[in-house]
């Protein structure tokens, strides 16, 4: 888990529960199943759990990408040609 992960998950714990004790997340990465991490979510931290659920699988799944060296960093789109018309003499 990086430090910038690690930083979100006890901003957010701290935020849903008071406690910005990250053991859980540490744990959550260990689950290769989202059920899983969504069904320990909602237990540990109540209705604001499956959010959380979410938006960790999601962080977590683009930590894996960067890691791995596999993250879809967002190219930019080449600029279209504009057509030039040419004016025509009367």
């Amino acid at each position: 888990m990086s430090p910038e992960f690690e930083d979100w998950c006890k901003k957010e714990l701290r935020w849903l529960n008071g406690n910005g004790d990250v053991t859980i997340a540490h744990f959550l990465m260990s689950l290769d199943n989202p059920q899983d991490v969504r069904d320990y979510c909602g237990a540990y931290l109540g209705a604001k759990g499956r959010e959380f659920a979410d938006d960790f699988l999601e962080r977590r799944r683009l930590e894996h990408g960067m890691i791995r060296g596999t993250a879809k960093v967002p190219q930019p789109v080449p600029a279209q040609k504009a057509s030039v018309v040419k004016g025509k003499k009367k």
